[in-house]
């Protein structure tokens, strides 16, 4: 999936970007061991879904080194460390939209610090 999304972002295919952006964090999801968590993330998925098609306008390397990072901690069984690459990853993506935001004056700081992860 991580070559898929490079391929697409290298081709500025934002919405298959998207995607398999979708895909990629939903195959880690899927192992969370409670289907309400699960749905939980889900429905904050779908409802943060129109700000992953803006991010994509502003994070040209499409996550792709925070993405391996997150799979590289997977695959050693560090899950813990696997689970601060993950949040780190969310965080630096809502910092991007929010430096963006800013810059363009479309809201103010105060409104963004209130949706702060």
């Amino acid at each position: 999936v991580l070559d898929r999304i490079h391929v697409a972002n290298e081709r500025q295919q934002a919405a298959k970007v998207v995607a398999l952006n979708r895909d990629f964090h939903f195959l880690i999801y899927r192992h969370i061991d409670s289907p309400r968590r699960l749905r939980m993330i889900e429905q904050l998925w779908m409802h943060a879904e129109r700000y992953q098609h803006m991010s994509v306008e502003f994070r040209h390397d499409a996550a792709d080194d925070e993405h391996r990072q997150v799979i590289n901690l997977l695959a050693a069984g560090d899950h813990s460390a696997a689970a601060d690459a993950m949040r780190d990853h969310l965080t630096s993506t809502v910092n991007l939209l929010r430096t963006a935001f800013l810059s363009a004056g479309t809201c103010s700081e105060m409104a963004l610090d209130a949706g702060s992860p």
